[in-house]
């Protein structure tokens, strides 16, 4: 699920809605499980790629998270955004406490991958692989790893 941050109230409209979505998906499907995955921290893509023309030049016309990503924000709105993110995942986790049948990513999503430039290339990787200096994983090793962070096979 993709947000435009401008669209909503923090404290009121998306919690509203996270609670009806859940809420409807355990009435009409009452044995289904639900993974709830934080939202990604878009500031670290920003700090990782705002120097990339190409990235600046994508963001811009096609419009993308521009509460982050345009090029005129200042540090200030930035950690406004950050703010509503930590806002929201603490949104979606409380949201997905409710149901015994939910389980909530423990905010790997938001801080386990970042986007690293190798050559031309982007690279999903570990953020804590990055201050060690070990090159990045496989993005099938990654998801598997916040498989495990989420629950360990989720719990079920």
């Amino acid at each position: 699920m993709y947000l435009v941050y401008e669209q909503y109230d923090v404290g009121r409209d998306f919690a509203t809605q996270v609670r009806a979505s859940l809420a409807a998906l355990h009435q009409g499907l009452p044995e289904a499980k639900i993974f709830v995955s934080s939202i990604p921290n878009i500031y670290q893509l920003w700090s990782v790629l705002h120097g990339n023309w190409v990235a600046r030049f994508v963001w811009s016309t096609a419009g993308i998270c521009q509460s982050m990503l345009a090029s005129t924000n200042t540090e200030t709105a930035r950690q406004q955004v950050v703010a509503r993110e930590a806002a929201f995942n603490q949104i979606l986790s409380q949201a997905c406490a409710l149901y015994s049948q939910c389980r909530w990513d423990q905010d790997s999503g938001h801080s386990a991958l970042v986007l690293v430039r190798s050559g031309l290339d982007f690279d999903l990787v570990a953020q804590d692989e990055i201050g060690a200096g070990v090159p990045g994983v496989g993005r099938g090793e990654v998801l598997a790893q916040l498989g495990d962070r989420g629950g360990g096979a989720l719990g079920w």
